[in-house]
């Protein structure tokens, strides 16, 4: 969803599961090492060959 489209961060966040924006945050933070604003940004930056 985060790769893919322009779903807006905080409705990926709810349809998910999580409750609030900074839980969903928090939580792919952890996983990934990025922010889910970042890793979307990584998407779209090698697609333009930024990356």
């Amino acid at each position: 969803m985060l790769a893919g489209g322009d779903v807006p961060v905080t409705r990926i966040a709810y349809d998910v599961g999580y409750g609030s924006l900074s839980a969903f945050n928090a939580a792919f933070r952890d996983l990934t090492g990025m922010t889910p604003t970042t890793y979307r940004a990584s998407f779209r930056d090698s697609s333009r060959g930024l990356h």
